[in-house]
């Protein structure tokens, strides 16, 4: 039984177990089978990833911004406990 790990080496070029190939995404499969047919086109799954990064910059600051008030609005609370405690 093979691994979904195991590669090997086949006339200078990897080749991947059976079983891997089976449990790979679907992609992966177009990715090949367009290599192997020589059409090596552009890639532009690279500018998605970066434009979804930077479309996410503003929900990630205002998240933190969020946390951030709120975690000062705790740690005040817990500081006006601990002084009525010294009291």
């Amino acid at each position: 039984m093979s691994t979904p790990l195991r590669c090997s080496r086949e006339n200078g070029s990897p080749t991947i177990s059976r079983f891997a190939w089976e449990c790979s995404p679907p992609r992966l499969h177009e990715a090949v089978d367009s290599h192997r047919a020589g059409r090596q086109g552009p890639s532009w799954e690279w500018i998605e990833v970066l434009v979804l990064c930077v479309a996410m910059q503003p929900v990630i600051w205002c998240w933190a911004r969020w946390l951030r008030r709120r975690k000062l609005a705790e740690f005040e609370e817990v500081k006006g406990i601990l002084n009525e405690m010294k009291e």
